[in-house]
């Protein structure tokens, strides 16, 4: 089991640049959080750093805000995966110029040299969180760069700097894996009789839910420089919308209902590892999933006894992230509130900790028995060489 800590930093439409680490009150609390999270069986954390905070440019960098918690993580003995980039970008650069990609490649092995101060062994990074989602929201026109349907060159840039920066790593430090995080969805046709809903969904199932992760390994448009090595562990987030109906109509629109948490049309954890692996051959982790308000506790129940089952089939699924751990303010962005594990009183400035405790007790009991399972200890190279 692992805890997730929000950490995305985008430019809203309302040209407000989200901090969500702020918004949790983490990064003023990260030690007492390991505690937090250690009690209930969690040994492993996503943390990510804001390449538009640290990346000032002319080649200097700032990584201030984030050398406590990398203490806080040596001292407590707790694993870091830290994302490279958590939705965002600095306000200097042309998200769709070369400078961007070569930018971040440079910054990407600044990122390394200071993980390693605190790191010894193997590190383990996501280098472009969810670009499939980055790309969306940009189209969307609810985030920066805002490029509507141009928003496809954007996605291509974001592969082209994760890439970038694989290189620029491995260049400094092999002992480095790469995490890829990115949504799975699958649909289903909302009227199964309609030759468009089925055709929609046929393709999207088989190609566009894949296009990320087939850019990473090459198997899509190897201009990018995508290469098989490269798409080391899949990363998939999964929460109850990424399952849905849809209704093509007539190619205008699709609209989309999110299938019931409780529909036997959807797939298992398990169903959904054995997909992700017979395609690529990879390890799996999932590395987003949770719930909101009430619904917490039923969805982390079925959550955890579907990977328990995967587990037991020996299924390559070897961690999962519970994100976001920590609730944030209201105000803070797209974030649900009451989302995280802990919770806190609306207005309470010094964010004191209120545990969900129905779901913690889920948590604490599934942890348990997972964490005792030792054939998911290790990650080995010759597991998908």
């Amino acid at each position: 089991m692992m805890a997730g800590f929000e950490c995305s930093a985008p430019v809203t439409v309302e040209d407000r640049r989200l901090d969500l680490l702020a918004a949790s009150g983490h990064d003023r609390s990260v030690a007492a959080d390991y505690q937090e999270i250690a009690a209930v069986g969690m040994r492993t954390v996503r943390e990510g750093f804001q390449w538009s905070r640290v990346d000032l440019g002319g080649g200097k960098y700032d990584f201030a805000r984030y050398l406590p918690m990398l203490l806080a993580g040596k001292e407590a003995g707790v694993q870091q995966i830290w994302d490279l980039s958590h939705f965002d970008f600095p306000d200097r650069l042309d998200p769709l110029s070369n400078e961007f990609v070569a930018a971040y490649a440079e910054y990407s092995k600044r990122v390394i040299d200071v993980l390693r101060r605190y790191n010894t062994g193997t590190l383990y990074v996501v280098p472009m969180n969810e670009p499939s989602f980055f790309a969306w929201m940009s189209e969307c026109r609810l985030w920066a760069p805002f490029l509507g349907s141009d928003s496809v060159l954007f996605k291509r840039q974001l592969i082209r700097a994760a890439v970038a920066a694989m290189s620029a790593v491995w260049s400094v430090d092999r002992d480095v894996r790469f995490i890829h995080a990115d949504p799975f969805m699958h649909r289903l046709p909302a009227r199964p009789d309609d030759a468009r809903d089925r055709a929609y969904c046929e393709r999207f199932n088989d190609q566009t839910r894949w296009e990320s992760w087939d850019l990473i390994a090459g198997l899509r448009e190897p201009e990018l420089g995508g290469r098989p090595e490269f798409l080391d562990i899949v990363g998939i987030n999964y929460y109850l919308h990424n399952q849905q109906f849809a209704l093509d109509d007539s190619g205008h629109e699709t609209h989309f209902e999110c299938l019931s948490l409780d529909d036997e049309r959807r797939l298992t954890i398990a169903e959904i590892v054995r997909t992700v692996h017979e395609r690529y051959g990879r390890p799996t982790m999932l590395t987003e999933t949770g719930s909101y308000e009430d619904n917490r506790p039923a969805w982390w129940d079925r959550i955890l006894s579907q990977v328990e089952a995967a587990v037991e089939e020996d299924l390559p699924l070897y961690g999962v992230c519970s994100y976001p751990t920590l609730d944030v303010t209201a105000d803070a962005g797209f974030v649900i509130p009451y989302s995280g594990l802990w919770d806190f009183a609306p207005g309470d400035t010094e964010y004191h900790r209120i545990p969900h405790e129905r779901t913690l007790d889920i948590i604490s009991r599934y942890s348990a028995r997972l964490n005792s399972n030792h054939r998911r200890t290790s990650l080995s190279r010759a597991a998908y060489a």
